[in-house]
């Protein structure tokens, strides 16, 4: 879950009204993140952004615009936006704060949700995007990293987008639903129709039809939160019922512990930000919050959905695309685009397209490959066991960014997230061989993967107690540099 660490001796003691009193590290996104007092006690995340867009009274008023519509989501399964504003030459957002590990921390340890606790993930982020989707917004940068597993059951946070969307919609969100819904149970990506199987049969037809390559035939969020409640169609307290009813599933196999009245320091397993992996130069690429500014907005991995929600097509039962009777075409469509999607192909193409940009390729997998399975007998050594961050060197193109790898002794798996003031990315490590004084790990980019690329990290322990870091992607980025123990 995100660490909670005391503030610097360079960071603000109030941003607007409220009152910081820590620094949260593990949070996707750009930052920093802080935990904050509002001026009624509660403790709130403060999201400060900084750039020179902040002088430009234009981005400042799209700014707002977006801040106030982020405002207007219910807290139906997704983190409220409570305040925004300007201070100074920074931007900030303050939004709940909800603790708990990420469905991608629990994949990286090694844990996978099924019955009732996968039900309630599914139920719940299906629920929260609805409500983002509701008040006029998308997403815009969904994945494993952007549901949190809170005491009270999963919250969708890090949203969104206003039109005009570009290539983030409400169906390029429901894509990233479904193939999040799949990581969530078997710790990947979908890559073949077999990888389906693994839900059951109602929430399978539900991801299946997300999954279509053609983007109207995608269900809408509401629709799927319907469904899966058993409704014939949404109504106007499905959502509020759909989010009642995954807090329930949720704390059914995860009874909430004593209530935390301070809320300052939450308990459980430390975690890496959510953030990149090798970087490849490819424009713009920032998620902060309500606010996108400068630049193309580019997904990893989903399809173009169209400018607003979608119904299925007419036909079948509440005339949606996954009912019984076309559910096979639907999962033999899914198929079609679940490849090309992992192989860097568009959506529907149903061939990867060689993608480059700035001259480098893109990875030709969103995925790790069927190869990058980790050893059955290599673990993580207890000396490279933790949390290590520091700063990569990569050329062709020329770059500098914040590498951040954790590790838990014991463990084949292991998460690395990436950061620089234009680009964040984050995925998951699979140990492929381990001697006492260096790992050689898979990488495979969960989030940005349109900026990120998949490949091999080595981790090289020194006498001075620090790790060299080298990277190398399959299709050309590689970087280097030295990472301390944080």
């Amino acid at each position: 879950m995100p660490k909670v660490t005391p503030l610097r001796a360079d960071d603000p003691g109030h941003v607007g009204r409220h009152r910081l009193t820590g620094r949260i590290s593990g949070m996707p996104g750009t930052g920093p993140f802080y935990l904050a007092r509002a001026p009624d006690g509660a403790a709130v995340t403060l999201q400060l952004l900084s750039g020179s867009w902040t002088r430009d009274a234009a981005t400042r008023d799209r700014f707002a615009a977006e801040a106030g519509a982020a405002r207007r989501v219910p807290g139906t399964c997704a983190a409220r936006i409570l305040d925004a504003g300007i201070a100074g030459d920074h931007a900030y957002l303050v939004s709940e704060y909800v603790p708990g590990p990420s469905v991608l921390e629990l994949a990286a340890q090694d844990r996978w949700a099924s019955g009732a606790e996968l039900e309630a993930l599914a139920l719940g982020s299906a629920a929260g995007l609805a409500a983002v989707h509701q008040a006029g917004l998308v997403h815009g940068a969904f994945g494993p990293d952007h549901i949190i597993c809170s005491a009270s059951g999963p919250q969708v946070i890090e949203f969104g987008i206003t039109p005009p969307y570009g290539t983030a919609t409400p169906g390029a969100d429901m894509m990233a639903w479904a193939q999040t819904i799949v990581f969530a149970a078997i710790g990947r990506p979908p890559a073949a129709l077999a990888d389906l199987d693994a839900l059951p049969g109602r929430l399978r037809e539900a991801v299946a039809a997300c999954l279509a390559g053609d983007p109207a035939l995608r269900p809408a969020a509401r629709d799927i939160v319907a469904d899966l409640l058993g409704e014939p169609e949404p109504g106007p307290a499905t959502l509020a019922r759909g989010a009642s009813r995954a807090a329930g599933l949720y704390q059914s196999v995860h009874p909430p512990p004593g209530d935390d009245l301070d809320g300052e320091q939450p308990g459980g397993p430390d975690s890496g930000a959510h953030e990149p992996a090798a970087h490849q130069h490819g424009g713009a690429h920032q998620h902060g919050g309500a606010h996108q500014h400068g630049g193309a907005h580019q997904q990893a991995g989903r399809g173009h959905g169209a400018a607003g929600p979608r119904r299925g097509a007419p036909g079948g039962r509440r005339g949606r695309t996954w009912a019984a009777a076309a559910a096979a075409v639907v999962v033999i469509a899914a198929v079609a685009v679940i490849v090309p999607l992992l192989q860097g192909g568009s959506p529907g193409s149903g061939q990867a397209a060689d993608r480059t940009q700035g001259g480098v390729p893109r990875s030709q997998s969103a995925s790790p490959p069927a190869s990058a399975a980790p050893s059955a007998t290599a673990t993580v050594p207890s000396s490279f066991a933790g949390t290590w961050s520091g700063q990569a060197k990569q050329l062709n193109p020329a770059d500098v960014f914040d590498v951040k790898v954790s590790l838990a002794a014991g463990s084949g798996a292991g998460r690395v997230s990436y950061s620089s003031a234009s680009f964040t990315c984050a995925g998951q490590l699979s140990l492929q061989d381990s001697t006492h004084s260096r790992l050689t790990l898979s990488q495979g980019i969960i989030h940005g993967q349109r900026t990120c690329a998949n490949g091999t990290v080595t981790l090289s322990a020194d006498a001075a107690g620090t790790l060299a870091f080298s990277f190398r992607g399959k299709t050309g980025p590689a970087a280097s540099g030295t990472l301390t123990r944080s």
